[in-house]
């Protein structure tokens, strides 16, 4: 016996050490030691070992983890690719070297940070970040590439635990060669984050020759690459549902007719569907984007939102699509509007509960819907992003998603507010490249500012951290307009 510790104790990773506040009887394995550093391409620190270990690691989930986008994975690129026409090729890489100028390529980096900043404030517990690669041209569009679901079953001991049956990440073919460089710049995140958690799974492999699917049993993790051959389809087309009754994923299928008549060729098909739904074990609902009508990922024109709620853009889809939708959802389908489909209302992104975040372009209207149902709405500038084809959804992918096989997901303290009735707030963060400043408005009254000093690393989580402390007034906002709801109520 003392020979067999002996070797296992040579065998374990020099991480093994004092975990702290995440150390408990339920979690074993290799932990992060603080100056201890195993990534040799991302700075990979505690936080990212505390957000990233109850979807990889650990067996029990607290209830207060179930929040949808506690974890996200973003970009945080050097240079940007400009498309000289809308037919976003041949790309021409745009460098910046600091925030000087209201360039596109500037424009669009700002509204990436003002969209990290907002994350940060609203409670985002972290964001890791995408190493740059100019061979990614829309390598800020970090949704398309890939997906990590963790499937969860409430405990019958404690309803507010939660047990881990299975995590799985999955990697999209994507159709277009010029975007495959994404994929496999996502696959070595994921293969470097193994490594600082000690698993070894993705350990001796490349995007191409990884197997089509690997399994770790003890951790209840499957890693899933999708090939071209299997059936296409990208992230972007596809919808988690994790609120209804019965669970599913939506994905689209691209039309075969542009706007012009042009022929198209769909980004994904029903075989990738099928393929989607036979490795994820979820079930996937295809809906038929009509042809003729805008030619974007289907996470531009559709989203769904905690409460069982979903919006949609009808003329994006086929009657017969509209149709399963409105079986589905009833009256808590929301149309919005060909306008607001345009300016990319569809590509909001539910995170932390009850925020909406959502392009600065998108009517009042729209917003005052999802603010009557209980949700707060912040509004970031995406003008450039959406000219190249995403907003804020696109430009964000979310860890931590979960989804209980056998029923509905209720999201603590949202469902909560919709039964109050709790009218939602609206903010809106806009963005001064002349004075380097992001700001928090409402109803037109600045309430904090940020300056962001030149040739500073815009992603510098030091600057996240400053806005967020900058702007804590919107969650003592947000907590007073409750408390005083709860109290007439």
């Amino acid at each position: 016996m003392k020979h067999l510790l002996t070797k296992l104790a040579v065998a374990a990773p020099r991480v093994l050490g004092h975990l702290g506040s995440r150390a408990s009887s339920t979690q074993t394995g290799p932990y992060y030691q603080a100056g201890e550093r195993l990534s040799t391409l991302y700075p990979f620190n505690q936080r990212t070992f505390d957000s990233y270990y109850p979807l990889l690691r650990g067996m029990k989930i607290d209830e207060s983890e179930l929040l949808p986008g506690r974890v996200l994975l973003m970009s945080s690129p050097r240079a940007i690719a400009m498309p000289p026409s809308e037919q976003h090729n041949p790309y021409e890489m745009v460098h910046m070297d600091d925030f000087k100028g209201e360039g596109a390529a500037q424009m669009a980096m700002w509204e990436n940070l003002a969209l990290q900043a907002t994350y940060r404030h609203i409670g985002v517990a972290n964001i890791e970040k995408l190493m740059p690669r100019e061979q990614c041209p829309d390598g800020s569009y970090t949704r398309d590439t890939s997906r990590i679901v963790t499937k969860v079953k409430q405990s019958k001991e404690d309803p507010k635990k939660w047990e881990r049956l299975e995590t799985v990440i999955c990697l999209s073919p994507m159709t277009k060669a010029i975007r495959h460089p994404e994929r496999d710049n996502i696959f070595g995140f994921y293969k470097e984050l193994f490594s600082f958690l000690g698993l070894g799974m993705l350990k001796n492999h490349s995007y191409a020759d990884v197997p089509h699917s690997l399994d770790d049993p003890l951790n209840r993790i499957r890693f899933e690459t999708i090939r071209p051959e299997d059936g296409r389809f990208e992230f972007g087309d596809v919808r988690l549902s994790p609120f209804e009754p019965n669970p599913c994923f939506y994905a689209g299928l691209g039309s075969k007719v542009g706007p012009n008549g042009e022929s198209l060729e769909p980004r994904s098909t029903i075989e990738g569907h099928k393929e989607l739904q036979r490795r994820m074990g979820i079930p996937v609902i295809s809906l038929q984007m009509a042809d003729g009508v805008m030619q974007y990922h289907t996470d531009t024109l559709f989203g769904v939102l905690p409460g069982g709620f979903a919006y949609v853009y009808p003329g994006a889809l086929t009657l017969e699509s509209y149709a399963i939708l409105k079986a589905r959802f009833g009256d808590k389908l929301i149309e919005m509007s060909e306008q607001d489909a345009k300016l990319f209302a569809g590509n909001a992104i539910n995170v932390m509960g009850h925020y909406v975040v959502l392009p600065t372009e998108v009517s009042e209207a729209f917003c005052n819907t999802l603010r009557e149902i209980g949700f707060d709405v912040i509004q970031v500038p995406a003008q450039t992003n959406i000219f190249l084809g995403g907003a804020s959804n696109c430009m964000t992918n979310k860890q931590a998603t979960f989804v209980n096989p056998d029923g509905p997901l209720i999201i603590p303290g949202v469902q909560e507010r919709q039964e109050k009735g709790v009218l939602g707030g609206l903010w809106v963060v806009t963005i001064n490249p002349k004075k380097n400043l992001i700001c928090l408005t409402q109803g037109g009254e600045v309430l904090k500012q940020l300056t962001i000093p030149q040739k500073r690393e815009y992603s510098d989580p030091q600057v996240m951290l400053e806005f967020a402390r900058a702007t804590e007034v919107m969650t003592q906002h947000v907590k007073e307009r409750c408390d005083r709801a709860a109290a007439v109520g």
